[in-house]
């Protein structure tokens, strides 16, 4: 299918996005060393252990643009049936937080590539200033992505010892992520509680993971305007809305 995740892919693979490395602090160590895969963010700026070049949603190529409607419609048809379910439980055994009246559209897009042996170690995507939902598109080789609690959560019977001797927590969840595949994570305490690691299997890989930066959760006015400005979705990209035709739920 035009515009399917084949050509989102090779049209990666051709074209400068802009991706590069960027320092990063090393686990254990005063010094810094480079992250082990690409990155180049678009919209509005996100804000976390890396510091990433990032370029206005006007800036952005149009695969960068065709993803991110990409992973709207998958947003929005997440939050959709999550919430249908949810309304079938017990509101007291779920929690007020668990339901979605409202999820905003995508404001942001961090683009990752991947060569053989790169991976990104166990992080959350809780900081402060981002919405309740974050989808991700998977492109080219496979990878893993494993799930485990963070060292503050209570689950004593996940934990084993490491090669070390110390406690780590053992991984509850591992999902595969195939060529075309989406990841959508919903609700804020799946950031809070857990973290997640991602592991590719072969040479070249691009991860395309969208976020809602919320300005309302700002505190510099500067940093308002341009989540603003280069977060608005240019108009000419409405000829990419995507209404998931080719993909089986």
């Amino acid at each position: 299918m035009p515009d399917g995740p084949d050509d989102l892919f090779r049209t990666l693979e051709k074209i400068d996005i802009g991706l590069r490395r960027n320092p990063a602090a090393l686990v254990g160590h005063k010094l810094e060393g480079y992250t082990r895969h690409f990155q180049q963010n678009f919209g509005a700026r996100y804000k976390f252990g890396v510091t990433v070049q990032s370029k206005g949603f006007d800036e952005a190529p149009d695969v960068i643009l065709k993803a991110l409607h990409r992973l709207i419609w998958a947003k929005t048809v997440t939050v959709k049936a999550s919430n249908a379910f949810l309304e079938k439980l017990d509101p007291e055994a779920i929690g007020p937080k668990a339901h979605l009246p409202k999820a905003n559209d995508f404001n942001e897009l961090l683009a990752l590539g991947y060569m053989e042996g790169d991976k990104i170690r166990y992080h959350d995507d809780g900081e402060s200033e981002l919405g309740p939902v974050v989808a991700a598109l998977s492109l080219g080789s496979p990878c893993t992505m494993k799930f485990r609690p963070k060292k503050s959560q209570p689950f004593k019977w996940l934990k084993r010892r490491g090669k070390h001797g110390d406690e780590v927590w053992q991984d509850f969840l591992e999902v595969t992520m195939k060529h075309g595949d989406i990841m959508v994570m919903i609700g804020e305490d799946i950031q809070k509680v857990y973290e997640h690691t991602v592991e590719p299997h072969g040479v070249r890989r691009f991860s395309l993971t969208a976020r809602y930066i919320d300005p309302g959760r700002m505190t510099s006015e500067e940093d308002k305007r341009e989540a603003a400005i280069n977060g608005a979705i240019p108009e000419h990209a409405n000829a990419f809305v995507y209404d998931g035709g080719d993909v089986e739920i």
